[in-house]
């Protein structure tokens, strides 16, 4: 049965084709009747457009995304109701993949690819957070990545739709006390009790579950019904698989950020990416250390670091250095280098031949104005004679007819030298050559999607979608 929506218009946008298909909406991909211009726009059925609820997270949605402008944050460019009272979103087109489908693609990243997006994602929440916003479902299907000219994986937050805005008074009230809000297995212990009181370090419990699915291909207890895993979030210390360890360090910070008690871990999104930044080292000549990347990536995370985070904020607050695609193929773009300038050789070969010459003409002028030494020329050579060695008259004479001409052929072959030596010296030097454009990398066929896919069922009795 064709799909009513296709051929929608929505003012100058024409919906061509389905993206995506949820339990509430769909996602469909518009296109400018004029111009290139491509749009996602994320439809709510009819008959949930009519719940009130719903309506209102929704609304909720598009109002905390217009309040936004960052880069690795969704945009919402228009939002209302077709004639049909379905409501829609529109928002840009993203090209890439979600972070869920890079994981099924690449499940075993590096520390410093992993770091890398990780560090994009504490500096979205750092400026939700900053505007008043949480998340509160924030997952690998939320997280989306786009290559663009300077980053591989330049990460996009999406779906707002659940998000807690702390400014409004009346937001407590549209999340109702005892509601569980967010995706069973990301999700921080207290979201299950009451998602109202959730803050800024619920969405940094969620983080350090992403960074640990990263770093060791599972989530930190498994997949489970909703009441098994909030038993086990409650009782038990999550361990790392064998065959995947984790460092010591690295792994008492994941753990504390996954703490039951939200005012023992991070207090926002800052402190965690400035710490995983300490347990990311440097590996020459390629991958950089966990605080340039922060100092590329995310600089504003630490340019007001704490003082016990000196050495992080030292380095992040260098010059920029040049970049270069090496480590591309970790998500990295890593500082170059400036090789050492070889174009002084030939200027010091050429100054070397003009300083002999200098010295070769005075010798001539001093020659001048004082007695000659005699000498006994020869068709190939010239040959100083000894002192007191007797030198025929003729041949006094012929000394001094040559010596003139002795002078300039010397003059001569010294600036032929001199060019000689400039010309290889030329030759040896390395041809400058524009490196070639980093490679993005390969598109994917998989389409984007603003409609979060939860890994777990949730519970009809105790979870809301």
């Amino acid at each position: 049965m064709p799909d009513p929506m296709i051929g929608t218009a929505i003012g100058r946008f024409v919906i061509r084709r389905k993206l995506a298909e949820g339990g509430m909406g769909a996602v469909y991909l518009a296109v400018h009747e004029r111009l290139a211009v491509r749009k996602v726009v994320k439809v709510l059925l009819a008959e949930y457009s009519r719940n009130a609820t719903l309506r209102q997270r929704f609304e909720r949605e598009a109002t905390a995304a217009s309040r936004l402008a960052h880069r690795n944050i969704i945009q919402i460019d228009d939002f209302g109701a077709l004639p049909d009272g379905q409501l829609f979103l529109m928002m840009p087109f993203l090209d890439g993949e979600s972070l869920e489908a890079h994981l099924r693609r690449d499940p075993r990243p590096t520390l410093h690819h992993a770091f890398h997006i990780l560090v994009q994602i504490c500096r979205a929440l750092e400026h939700l957070h900053a505007a008043g916003i949480v998340h509160r479902d924030l997952k690998p299907g939320n997280v989306f990545l786009c290559a663009t000219d300077d980053n591989p994986h330049e990460v996009v937050l999406i779906d707002l739709g659940i998000a807690r805005d702390l400014e409004d008074d009346t937001a407590a009230f549209r999340t109702q006390n005892g509601m569980a809000i967010g995706t069973p297995g990301y999700m921080a212990v207290e979201q299950y009790g009451n998602a109202a009181t959730a803050a800024a370090t619920a969405d940094v419990y969620a983080v350090a579950i992403i960074a640990w699915e990263m770093l060791t291909g599972q989530l930190p207890w498994g997949f489970h019904d909703t009441r098994a895993l909030y038993m086990k979030q409650m009782t038990e210390v999550p361990v790392p698989p064998p065959h995947r360890p984790l460092p010591p360090e690295l792994l008492a910070l994941l753990r504390r950020a996954l703490a039951v008690d939200p005012a023992a871990r991070p207090a926002t999104a800052r402190d965690f990416a400035v710490e995983l930044a300490a347990h990311v080292a440097a590996e020459p000549p390629h991958l950089p250390s966990g605080a340039e990347m922060i100092a590329r990536f995310a600089r504003e995370l630490v340019e007001r670091a704490s003082p016990d985070r000196a050495t992080v904020r030292h380095v992040a607050v260098r010059p920029r250095p040049a970049l270069t695609t090496l480590g591309a193929a970790n998500g990295v773009a890593a500082g170059r280098t400036p090789r050492p300038s070889r174009r002084w050789l030939p200027l010091a070969v050429a100054g070397g031949a003009l300083a002999g010459l200098a010295t070769f003409a005075l010798v001539e002028v001093r020659g001048d104005s004082a007695p000659a030494r005699e000498t006994v020329s020869r068709p190939d050579r010239v040959v100083a004679a000894p002192p007191d060695a007797a030198v025929p008259a003729d041949a006094a004479a012929a000394q001094t007819d040559a010596a003139p001409g002795i002078g300039s052929m010397a003059i001569a072959g010294a600036i032929g030298t001199a060019v000689t030596t400039y010309a290889r010296a030329a030759e040896d030097l390395p041809r400058t050559r524009r490196a070639p454009r980093p490679d993005a990398g390969a598109r994917t066929d998989v389409e984007p999607t603003a409609a979060p896919v939860s890994r777990a069922p949730f519970d009809p009795d105790a979870v809301e979608e």
